[in-house]
């Protein structure tokens, strides 16, 4: 952003990271109705992963579709995404945004549970409307990966 030009408000900024957490909260809690107050009406989600292919492996536009998100999540037992840092900027009329995550997939199994964890770079277009900030655009980069043993906590 070039010096003067537009800024993002301290209460832009905490809305847009209020907004990240919303969507990963919608996810793990399976309230599509919540995952869904995120987007604009005609956003769209690409996933990507980076270094080994150009090209979105999934790619979802608008409401009907994004709904999906929740279906295919639901494959898991249980889901935690931990939001970490975020930078935002304003851009245009709009905002543009990084949000780190570590995404982990509880899945059970009759030997006791794995946990695949991914490390994920949210690259965002925000649109700002009169019910507030929403996402336009987010492209998923699925950096890393790595499936672990879970277990219960004993008791």
């Amino acid at each position: 952003m070039t010096a003067g030009g537009p800024r993002l408000t301290d209460t832009d900024e905490q809305a847009l990271r209020a907004l990240a957490a919303a969507y990963a909260s919608g996810v793990d809690r399976r309230d599509t109705e919540q995952f869904l107050a995120a987007f604009a009406p005609d956003a769209v989600l690409q996933v990507f992963d980076p270094g080994v292919h150009d090209e979105p492996r999934s790619v979802l536009r608008g409401t009907e579709e994004l709904a999906r998100v929740i279906e295919r999540i639901s494959v898991y037992d249980a889901t935690f995404h931990f939001v970490g840092q975020g930078s935002y900027r304003a851009e245009g009329d709009g905002a543009v945004g990084e949000v780190y995550c570590t995404a982990r997939h509880l899945t059970k199994t009759r030997h006791g549970a794995t946990d695949f964890t991914m490390l994920i770079r949210y690259v965002d277009r925000y649109g700002h409307a009169g019910e507030g900030w929403r996402i336009v655009d987010r492209k998923v980069l699925v950096d890393w990966t790595e499936m672990h043993t879970a277990n219960r906590p004993a008791g």
